[in-house]
């Protein structure tokens, strides 16, 4: 009988993040990571771009002994185990009791320490002018170059005294390597393996092969807009490095264990196309062939995948391959709505390693809810006609994913992963949700997404409105933080994040009757509302004009405002300036940038519409003299978006205001320090703590 096989540890080390939380980070920020190589104009290539792990230090991930040893190693080595590390702390091997004869590797890569050859001979031969000399006795050469270092290393390090094997499949081996230790798990050979794939190919020699053979990207353009995975200006792909990890285990060895449980593996399937070394044949069977008996090996069909990481490599062969391939599987109909992206689009490709870090991308999508976007997808090809979620993440409830490869030698590789449980964790900060469920849905004719947390009758409904460029997702760092018992309720506004409504869709009154029906399709009645800047703004109009809002808290709001002429025009004409946006946080720290730039990708601003968002038409002394509600008026004292002299204003203003000067804050405290606005919030809510410290 077949087994379940789930993934228990996520190790990577990307361009984009190294550890799992800073990679889901990196992967949902729509940022390229490719970079320009000078190498490359020095060796006469055609190429320019390459994509390479900035900041990478063995101490940081390992103690002082281990990186010592490390360190006179080759970095793919040094970043294959590194993502070995990782998974394996992730899941626990290092403190917890397991039948090490029980648990395996398998590790994969297609070139390994290829460089280091290079090197070698460079150096002992003094670049080719003298006969080889013969290497020092203490020269780790072979421990630097030899592809089954890193699975013995890992076996040796955690105990795992199980099969230990390294393929070498080509740019399909990272997921091959999962589908082998999918298939010793579930068939009974082994309790748990580490999956692994490792590359460092950015070499003169790795360039110049890749060059040769027309690979690499040879684009107009900024190096780092060169990978671009179905549009229809792309040239190729460009080269990156990375290292990728998973802990496979049978589901109730590691439900016993008490490990954590990302995602289920349920199928896999691999083939060879039988046709070229390189070229692919236009038609896709190959590939759909693939992606059919990976669906039938899961027992999944066509029409449940939600969600496709493609192997999306920006090569003008392979993206029209795979397209005609996912239309022939899904069907027209259900390809043309599912999402597909490629991780490619922001750290290039690094071969054996790239599917299974496309998988860590997808199992984060299954998690999440979100789907990563495909990056410099900006001019799109017929030929490439689906939907591959340009440039922005987009909330999306994926509960199957499949994961597609490809490789040089006509190698296609797929695996089927599913969401294990609820989807429970922010995009932009994920982590242990401890013992709170948040719990995110969407509104019907507005596609708005929603995060919730308690049930009616928990405590005081609360609901939580954003400000200009938010999302519902801006209030999932306070809601971690807020150790109260409520029933809360946060949501997209019109125009912004998920939401298809226009911003300025039937005015105010429009804007309202939104507010209302999420308030009724959530249960709530005599309702808190809480808003940010513009979100205070429609705070306060509900409470002017309905029945059920029993207090208002904002915070950086006043009355008139206006939106800031240079975020205005950001927003209209698409060209977002980072920097002068990072700008307006004041810790800056990365989590709270990328939710802030996410936001501001998302919203859809009409020209007419730039004054008061949503708001036009209504009467601000009317509004104020209105609202008959307590009002808590959070003032930021070093707010450089909303001026707080319009704090105060605001407070005085209102029949119940109460202004709440907070020194040292800035507009974005919600983001800078959900901890500090959290403790406010708890007495000015009326929410006593539980008498207890856990929840159910």
């Amino acid at each position: 009988m077949k087994r379940r096989v789930v993934v228990a540890g996520i190790g990577v080390v990307a361009p984009n993040g190294i550890g799992v939380e800073q990679f889901w980070r990196g992967s949902v920020s729509g940022r390229s990571r490719l970079r320009p190589e000078p190498l490359m104009a020095e060796l006469g290539l055609r190429s320019r771009s390459h994509c390479p792990i900035e900041d990478f230090d063995l101490a940081d991930h390992h103690d002082a002994e281990t990186a010592a040893e490390l360190a006179g190693l080759s970095r793919f080595v040094q970043l294959s185990v590194t993502a070995t590390a990782l998974a394996a702390r992730d899941a626990a091997l290092d403190r917890s009791d397991f039948d090490g004869d029980r648990a395996g590797v398998v590790f994969s890569s297609a070139i390994g320490g290829t460089p280091e050859f290079q090197k070698a001979y460079e150096v002992y031969s003094d670049r080719g002018a003298t006969a080889l000399r013969p290497f020092p006795e203490d020269l780790p050469f072979y421990d630097s170059v030899f592809l089954n270092y890193t699975a013995a290393w890992t076996s040796r390090r955690f105990g795992l005294r199980g099969s230990c094997t390294t393929l070498t499949t080509g740019c399909t081996a990272g997921i091959d390597s999962l589908g082998l230790a999918f298939d010793q798990i579930r068939y009974g050979d082994l309790d748990l393996a580490v999956a692994a794939a490792g590359e460092a190919p950015l070499s003169g020699l790795a360039y110049a092969t890749l060059d040769v053979i027309g690979s690499l990207a040879v684009v107009d353009g900024p190096p780092e807009t060169a990978s671009r995975p179905f549009d229809a200006t792309r040239g190729g792909f460009v080269l990156g490095e990375g290292a990728a990890a998973v802990v496979l285990e049978e589901y109730e060895h590691a439900r016993a264990r008490g490990a954590r449980i990302y995602a289920e593996v349920n199928g896999f399937a691999s083939a060879n196309n039988a046709f070229h070394m390189s070229d692919l044949a236009p038609d896709g069977r190959a590939m759909a062939a693939v992606i059919t008996r990976s669906l039938a090996d899961a027992g999944v069909p066509p029409e449940r995948i939600d969600y496709v990481n493609a192997h999306g490599s920006s090569t003008p062969q392979n993206d029209v391959f795979e397209t005609q391939a996912l239309k022939q599987v899904l069907g027209e109909e259900h390809a043309r709505r599912t999402p597909i992206s490629s991780t490619k689009s922001m750290i290039g490709h690094s071969l054996s390693s790239a599917s299974l870090v496309g998988t860590i991308a997808a199992i984060g999508a299954l998690r999440h809810a979100v789907v990563p976007p495909t990056a410099n997808l900006t001019t799109p090809d017929p030929r490439c006609d689906l939907d591959y979620v340009p440039t922005t993440a987009r909330a999306h409830d994926v509960r199957t994913a499949l994961v597609s490869a490809s490789g040089f030698g006509g190698i296609h590789s797929c695996a089927v992963l599913s969401r294990v449980g609820p989807a429970r964790e922010s995009w932009w900060h994920p982590g242990d949700v401890g013992d709170r469920d948040l719990v995110r849905g969407t509104l019907p004719g507005s596609g708005a997404t929603t995060v919730s947390w308690g049930s009616p009758g928990d405590g005081p409904d609360v609901l939580l409105l954003h400000g200009f460029a938010g999302t519902a997702e801006h209030w999932v760092p306070l809601l971690r933080e807020l150790d109260v018992r409520a029933h809360v309720l946060a949501v997209d506004l019109p125009g912004h994040g998920a939401n298809t409504l226009p911003a300025d869709g039937g005015g105010p009154d429009g804007t309202r009757a939104f507010l209302l029906d999420a308030l009724d399709a959530h249960g709530m009645a005599d309702t808190v509302v809480v808003g940010h800047s513009f979100g205070g703004v429609l705070a306060l109009d509900l409470a002017a004009h309905a029945v059920r809002v029993s207090s208002v808290v904002t915070l950086g709001a006043g009355l008139p405002l206006r939106l800031h002429p240079r975020m205005v025009e950001q927003v209209l004409t698409g060209e977002l300036d980072e920097d002068f946006l990072g700008s307006c946080l004041r810790t800056g720290t990365e989590s709270a940038r990328e939710a802030l730039l996410a936001g501001f990708r998302a919203v859809r601003l009409p020209a007419r519409d730039t004054d008061l968002w949503g708001v036009v038409g209504t009467d601000p002394k009317q509004t104020e003299a209105a609202v008959r509600v307590p009002v808590d008026v959070l003032v930021p004292a070093a707010d450089r978006v909303v001026s707080p002299r319009k704090g105060r204003a605001l407070a005085a203003a209102l029949p119940h205001g109460t202004a709440h000067v907070l020194a040292d804050a800035d507009h974005y405290l919600h983001l800078d320090d959900p901890a500090r606005l959290a403790g406010l919030l708890a007495p000015l809510l009326a929410i006593r703590p539980p008498a207890v410290t856990s929840r159910a």
